[in-house]
């Protein structure tokens, strides 16, 4: 490029085309600029004059023909251009992305199917083929920890994670010949312990019983005095048979003899041998339903049937209106229904028509009727303050129908939540209301007729998992336990050892609750206790376990 001055002080530039030594004749373009620009600069009348005359086609290519010449020069030290000099640079700067995506995504891919890479990675494995169980230890050293069931996978990892490790050990399905050339460990774990662990989203709903199921042998004489009784316990299902109305009891006989009313919701033990009661309840003729300890036991227990202990029973009233009548004595005031009232002796207290008639039949100097009283004599007679009052909260209202075994062979306590409140209630039926093709599990220690529970069911693939509560106890308190599908429970210490199982959502862990007098029916499996699975197996001390188990111990 060449560049001169003229005599009004105007610089010439001239820009070569070609070269001299290529071509025998260089053109030349030479553009007058005034004094003190540059080639590149810029002027105010020249953009005037670009804004006036828009620029052309061969303008445009021109410029871009110059710019190319300069690439040339700078890249090959040579402006001449016989070929395009960036297009080469373009395709091998491509080649070379194309070679480094590729490369990336093999190592991607090898990393992903390496055996070894791939259990690195891994935190429980479980081998496709053969079902074992291990326990990826990824500290130095690395080995393959097998493991007696998947409980136990999951406390070891806890364990061997140490303080602070986060939800539930993932298991990861693997090709048994991936394992093949692994580092071992030693066998460990909990002997027993769940190879089922259900989720949060596999819980049955808080419904729980405990059913009597009657097999009566028709051939043999006095039959529903002696019938064969199965013990299940139930979760998950809704309430079995009917609920025994208002006006209905269930007359049982526990193993040692005692003899019980039940309604209501709850058992009152009653003696058979006491006339009173027997007449006022109508019982002579039943027939006692023979019952298993561990459904009497779940059944909440009230006050005895017997007739009340009366302050001054027999002494003369002190009340006008009562001339004649003793404290301790009945009377009836004659309405549309008539109501009945025990005499005592700072007033009178009302008392359902069933009390009334053990009180009356209780009574040696009492007639077959109660003696009736008019309206306004009764209403003359305070009522008895309630520090006075007898407690007949646990006696039938009424004289109740007796439902027998030959009218439902099966009989239930539930247990459920209603509005916030335990809720339980008796229910009778004659068989157990179970989906169709499902059946009870049979439980360890099952004696058939016996204090033991024999069978229980839960929904398959399903489990609970529950705090153990009593009549009375805020829901939120009480043991923590895992129940199975199997019928078996499983203590665990604390909600967090629940999360690190993966049975509780570790940003929200929660239990169900569930009654204590049926939780205690179940057969126990060892505790889950995470440093418990760092132990190695030993068949000794788990045969040892299971006799222990077996044996109730």
């Amino acid at each position: 490029m060449l560049s001169s001055v003229d005599g009004c002080g105007r610089r010439a530039v001239t820009i070569p085309v070609g070269r001299a030594r290529s071509h025998p004749t260089m053109t030349v373009r030479t553009a007058i600029l005034p004094h003190g620009t540059s080639p590149g600069g810029t002027f105010g009348g020249i953009e005037a004059a670009m804004a006036r005359n828009p620029t052309t086609t061969s303008q445009v290519h021109a410029y871009q023909f110059v710019i190319r010449r300069m690439e040339s020069a700078l890249v090959r030290k040579d402006p001449v251009l016989l070929h395009e000099p960036m297009r080469n640079h373009l395709r091998a700067a491509a080649a070379g992305l194309v070679l480094g995506v590729l490369g990336c995504a093999g190592f991607f891919v090898f990393g992903l199917f390496s055996p070894d890479a791939n259990l690195r990675a891994s935190e429980i494995v479980v081998g496709k083929e053969s079902g074992a169980i291990y326990v990826v230890q990824q500290q130095d050293p690395f080995r393959l920890i097998p493991v007696r069931n998947l409980a136990s996978g999951r406390l070891l990892f806890t364990a061997l994670s140490g303080p602070g490790a986060a939800g539930a050990a993932e298991v990861s399905m693997v090709d048994d010949s991936t394992l093949a050339d692994a580092p071992r460990g030693p066998l460990t774990g909990i002997e027993g312990a769940p190879t089922y662990l259900p989720g949060p989203d596999r819980r049955v709903e808080p419904e729980w019983a405990v059913c009597d199921t009657a097999d009566v042998n028709q051939a043999l004489p006095d039959a529903e005095s002696q019938p064969d009784i199965s013990t299940t316990a139930l979760a998950g299902v809704p309430r079995p048979g009917r609920q025994l109305t208002e006006d209905e009891a269930l007359l049982v006989e526990a193993s040692n003899g005692e003899h019980y009313l039940v309604f209501d919701g709850h058992r009152s033990e009653v003696d058979l041998g006491d006339r009173a009661v027997v007449n006022a309840y109508q019982l002579a003729d039943a027939v006692p339903r023979k019952v298993s300890t561990g459904l009497l036991d779940a059944i909440p227990e009230g006050d005895a049937l017997d007739p009340p202990m009366v302050p001054g029973d027999g002494e003369p009233s002190s009340f006008s209106t009562l001339q004649g009548y003793d404290v301790g004595s009945v009377v009836r005031q004659e309405l549309a229904e008539p109501q009945y009232y025990l005499i005592l002796r700072d007033g009178k207290q009302r008392v359902p028509e069933a009390v009334a008639n053990v009180i009356r039949v209780d009574d040696a100097s009492a007639g077959a009727e109660f003696e009736s009283l008019p309206p306004e004599d009764v209403s003359e007679v305070p009522d008895v303050p309630t520090s006075g009052r007898i407690d007949f909260e646990d006696f039938p209202t009424r004289v109740p129908q007796i439902v027998e075994i030959g009218d439902s062979r099966v009989a239930c306590l539930t247990w459920q939540i209603t509005d916030g409140e335990q809720d339980t209630a008796i229910t009778v039926g004659n068989e157990l209301s179970l989906d169709e093709g499902m059946s009870p599990v049979e439980v360890p220690r099952g004696d058939g007729s016996g204090d033991n529970l024999d069978a229980a069911y839960l929904p398959p693939a399903q489990g609970a998992l529950v705090r153990g509560v009593v009549p009375g106890q805020p829901l939120a308190t009480g043991s923590i336990f895992l129940v199975t599908d199997q019928g078996l429970k499983y203590g665990l210490p604390s909600m967090d050892v629940a999360v690190s199982l993966g049975l509780a959502d570790q940003q929200n862990p929660a239990t169900d609750p569930a009654p204590e007098s049926i939780l205690r029916l179940l057969p126990s499996g060892p505790s889950l206790q995470p440093q418990d699975a760092l132990e190695l197996f030993d068949p000794d001390l788990a045969a040892q376990r299971q006799q222990q188990q077996l044996a109730g111990g």
